[in-house]
């Protein structure tokens, strides 16, 4: 996806998030993009969410059970092939929704 896209991010942990996933993944920052797909365009593996809730659990400064990220996928995206739909978009939502807990 071009740094130009048309999805508007309107997040308020994108920044913080977009550098959580650009370490966690060992990738550029301007490589992570709203809509990019964590797995399927920038190589993600599962183990890899593990270390993103923690770091986000950092930023807010509350602890994330685990078992909350898994629940929030199974609602959010249902019926998707997580490799292709976890995106950083929804992961901004995830740390948004955790952040007003």
């Amino acid at each position: 996806m071009r740094a130009d896209s048309q999805v508007v991010d309107t997040s308020r942990h994108a920044d913080v998030v977009r550098e959580l996933i650009a370490e966690v993944l060992g990738v550029p920052r301007e490589s992570v993009h709203p809509a990019s797909a964590l797995m399927k365009d920038l190589g993600a593996e599962s183990i890899d969410f593990l270390d993103l809730v923690f770091r986000i659990e950092d930023v807010i400064g509350r602890r994330i059970p685990i078992g909350r990220w898994e629940r929030f996928i199974e609602e959010r995206l249902p019926d998707g092939d997580h490799g292709h739909t976890i995106t950083t978009e929804i992961v901004c939502e995830f740390a948004d929704r955790e952040a007003c807990r």
